[in-house]
């Protein structure tokens, strides 16, 4: 290869790099909320389901727990699947070093953060469970785009 071919590979490539760096800088967090309270017969229940996200590749998302229950409560997302049921990696993957996994524990009348950055993905739609002390509480989707 000579050294013309070389720099304009160099240089495209690096064009390429700018262009993705630039477009995606302006990718805002994603908030989601996730809200308990006390069940009827006690435990806790989600009350609030976070929303339908659309996330893009890196993107950061946040899942905001408030625990309104009269007791600690494990919050794990869980069961990640395609729209047809086929087991799928989750959507994200933790952003904290702290924590390792799509979890966490919140203390009564507390709040806590799930903190995860988006994995890359093709237009698909991941299917979730929100579980509270391994126990089913919710099934928000969350629609992975390029």
């Amino acid at each position: 290869m000579d050294k013309r071919t070389g720099g304009l590979l160099v240089g495209a490539a690096a064009g390429i790099a700018l262009a993705w760096h630039f477009l995606r800088r302006g990718l805002a967090e994603v908030d989601l909320q996730i809200g308990l309270e006390p069940a009827d017969g006690g435990g806790c229940r989600v009350a609030t389901k976070p929303e339908f996200a659309e996330l893009k590749w890196m993107q950061k998302v946040n899942w905001h727990i408030t625990n309104n229950c009269d007791q600690d409560v494990r919050v794990a997302l869980e069961g990640w699947r395609h729209n047809n049921g086929t087991p799928t990696s989750p959507a994200a993957h933790s952003d904290d070093p702290q924590q390792p996994g799509l979890w966490k524990n919140v203390k009564k009348h507390d709040t806590a953060i799930i903190k995860a950055k988006a994995r890359l993905g093709f237009f698909e739609d991941c299917y979730y469970d929100v579980y509270l002390d391994d126990q089913l509480g919710a099934d928000p989707i969350i629609k992975l785009t390029p």
